[in-house]
């Protein structure tokens, strides 16, 4: 049994079904599948997987939107090697998404550090039962070929 917490949907991370907060769900368990689930107006990234922190870096980078609500997340990357990051040598990117106009809004870069990409793609998805669902990158999102400058996404 799962217990979903009330006062939410939540999405099942593997079918992007919607289920009500305060429900109790009988859900399959196996060794390579447990259950999952994302709260409504959350924001989560996927990246494929690379040999090593610094190749990941130039992979695209594939931003979940699990809608019903707004959300926002801010995206934070060092050099990844060392303790840089202690003196404030690191980036943020801030994603903010709006639920009534379904606008994703991402910032610009804060900070910098030593390698940072000067651009970067990522794959934006607006979470449905047919669309960001498991953990391969969905065949319909929308490319946004990122540069650090502010930018906005309308969803369909």
């Amino acid at each position: 049994d799962v217990a979903l917490p009330e006062g939410n949907q939540w999405f099942d991370f593997w079918s992007g079904k919607t289920y009500e907060g305060g429900s109790a769900l009988k859900m399959p368990v196996g060794l390579y599948h447990i259950p999952v689930f994302v709260k409504q107006g959350s924001i989560i990234p996927l990246s494929t997987f690379t040999e090593n922190a610094l190749d990941s870096l130039n992979a695209p980078l594939e931003i979940r939107i699990y809608g019903g609500a707004d959300a926002s997340f801010v995206l934070y990357e060092d050099e990844n090697d060392g303790k840089a990051y202690q003196q404030g040598v690191f980036s943020t990117i801030t994603f903010s998404y709006t639920e009534k106009n379904k606008t994703l809004s991402i910032g610009s870069p804060e900070g910098t550090y030593p390698g940072m990409p000067l651009q970067r793609e990522f794959r934006l998805v607006l979470v449905s039962e047919s669309n960001g669902i498991g953990t391969s990158y969905s065949e319909q999102a929308q490319s946004v070929s990122y540069t650090g400058k502010k930018a906005k996404v309308k969803f369909e």
